[in-house]
């Protein structure tokens, strides 16, 4: 028997309700001093991320976050 999945809502909550920007990409800015953006490669055939914080371990966190939504919308 598998393990239940984590459902793509139970992990955006600190998503939700931010501000967000389509300039270069999506630009997402959490007001904790947290932001990302999701853009495509002008050379390559990916995405990339770009994720900041004010502490590496709250980058670590959000990046880890972005990163696992991208992956359930590729599922």
């Amino acid at each position: 028997m598998m393990p239940p999945q984590r459902s793509r809502q139970s992990r955006r909550p600190s998503l939700v309700g931010r501000s967000s920007t389509h300039l270069d990409g999506l630009t997402v800015t959490l007001g904790d001093g947290r932001w990302f953006n999701l853009r495509p490669s002008n050379i390559d055939p990916v995405v990339r991320l770009t994720a900041e914080g004010p502490t590496d371990e709250t980058m670590n966190e959000l990046r880890d976050e972005v990163l696992a939504l991208l992956r359930d919308v590729k599922e």
